[in-house]
């Protein structure tokens, strides 16, 4: 989806606003009602050959809107770009439906691999001038593989047995604000990013005979927010100057005004300032105390931007309590898992003519993610060999990663400040439950736990004035790690 605007003229104006929202939905499903609910179980009995129920997906949603204005006394442009992606992939046989008999293999996977882009671009040229870019995206997905429980006894097979969910996600979201003024110029960009990911593979009915047995989930979530202005700062007012308008937002108000404008359109209820609240608190507060000086005369070059990456991320592969499954072969129950949350905000504001010169950036980043792979209470499970592991997609590492920085220059008196918080959560768990019995005829039974992270959180300030006037940098990073836990148990 795309949007495009330009004009020109003693007064310009140009604005751009596109919005994208898509929902899917694809089910390979056995007992799944529609209609009136049935009455009692759908009865599947089995006389041989294979049976699979295979679901993939991909979804690709691309927004973008740019603008450009000029104008010899006033150009103002204006870019917005929304894009909400809600997918649902699973292949499944539902609770509660009477399967039995026997079989060769038994296979269930579920696949699916989207991509989110949003860019939007807004460009403002003139005596007086404003250029500002919005970009928010809604991204929930759920990738299930599971074979859920229900009457029919254990299902003899003599090949293998698969439960197996991929899922990947790249989001990838800009928004750039440029804004060149000879009296007043000011720039503005904000890009959000709520992601909301749920991948999982279950075993929740009972099998004999089975060749190899595999149990997986595997998960790849790249999510990335990055803003740039060329001139950045909320004025004291909404009106850019220090009276006589209504009182500029906060950071926190702002990115609040659009998640919930966000989460109303796609109808999640994920808060990013709830979770980041405390680092934001301190980071604001230490900002003001030392960037409180003020200064308002000739020409002007202000403006802010915002950056937000927020990502809660669940991966799981699980065999429910009291299942009991044989087989000759090794037995893999697998959660693989890489998630990476990237967020920059760039700042500058660098007319050297203008009596005061404001950057700020605002970066923010919250990972809340788990990775479990758990064996339940009372299971009882034979197999050539064992393996129950949480751990990495193959040669991953998560990375979180959160920057923000700012450069001031003008004639008098410059401001560059910059804040960059960081809250992550991330846990990752192999379980063996209590009473389960787990034997290996030939190999090794192994439980095993993996999480292998990098974390930087960046913030820079820098201001210049060039006529000795007054010049105040400010830099403030926050990193809040609520747990980083690897359990084996």
């Amino acid at each position: 989806s795309r949007a495009t605007g330009g004009v020109g003229g003693g007064v310009g104006v140009a604005g751009s606003f596109c919005v994208y929202s898509a929902k899917t939905g694809t089910r390979g499903v056995f007992g799944r009602e529609r209609g009136p609910v049935t009455v009692g179980a759908t009865t599947l009995t089995l006389t041989g050959g294979n049976v699979s129920m295979k679901d993939e997906s991909t979804a690709k949603n691309d927004v973008t809107a740019t603008s450009k204005a000029s104008g010899s006394d006033t150009g103002v442009g204006a870019s917005i770009g929304i894009n909400i992606s809600l997918n649902d992939t699973i292949a499944e046989i539902e609770a509660g439906e009477q399967v039995s008999g026997n079989t060769v293999g038994f296979s269930v996977p579920a696949n699916s691999a989207n991509a989110v882009t949003t860019g939007t671009q807004a460009g403002a040229q003139g005596s007086t001038s404003v250029g500002g870019a919005i970009s928010i995206v809604v991204s929930e997905d759920n990738t299930f593989a599971r074979i859920n429980s229900g009457a029919g006894g254990a299902i003899a097979l003599t090949g293998d047995l698969h439960a197996d969910a991929t899922h990947t996600n790249t989001v990838t979201t800009t928004a750039s604000g440029e804004a060149a003024g000879g009296d007043v110029g000011v720039g503005i960009s904000l890009a959000l990013n709520i992601v909301l990911e749920n991948t999982q593979a279950t075993l929740a009915r009972s099998f004999t005979g089975a060749h190899d047995v595999s149990v997986t989930s595997g998960s790849v979530v790249l999510t990335n927010a990055e803003t740039k202005a060329s001139a950045k700062g909320q004025s004291s007012d909404s009106n850019g100057d220090a009276k006589g308008g209504t009182a500029s937002k906060t950071s926190d108000q702002e990115t609040t005004d659009r998640s919930n404008f966000a989460n109303s359109r796609a109808g999640t209820s994920a808060d990013p300032t709830t979770t980041g609240q405390n680092g934001m608190s301190t980071a604001n507060s230490k900002s003001s105390s030392e960037s409180s000086n003020s200064a308002s005369s000739g020409g002007t070059s202000v403006a802010a931007t915002i950056a937000v990456n927020y990502a809660d991320v669940d991966n799981k592969a699980s065999i429910a309590d009291g299942v009991l499954v044989s087989a000759t072969g090794k037995m893999d129950v697998k959660a693989a898992n890489n998630t990476d949350t990237i967020t920059q905000a760039i700042a500058t504001a660098t007319n050297t003519d203008a009596d005061t010169g404001v950057a700020a950036a605002v970066g923010l980043n919250i990972a809340l993610v788990t990775n479990t792979a758990s064996v339940g209470n009372s299971v009882n499970l034979t197999a050539g060999s064992i393996d129950i592991e949480a751990g990495m997609a193959p040669s991953t590492t998560n990375t979180f990663q959160s920057r923000a920085l700012s450069g001031a220059a003008s004639s008098d008196t410059a401001v560059g400040g910059s804040i960059s918080v960081q809250y992550i959560d991330e846990e990752t768990n192999a379980t063996v439950g209590n009473n389960a019995v787990l034997h290996a005829t030939g190999g090794n039974v192994d439980v095993n736990a993996e999480s292998l992270n990098e974390i930087q959180n960046l913030a820079g300030g820098g201001a210049l004035s060039l006529e000795g006037g007054t010049g105040i940098g400010v830099a403030v990073a926050v990193n809040i790690v609520n747990g980083l836990d690897t359990n084996a148990t």
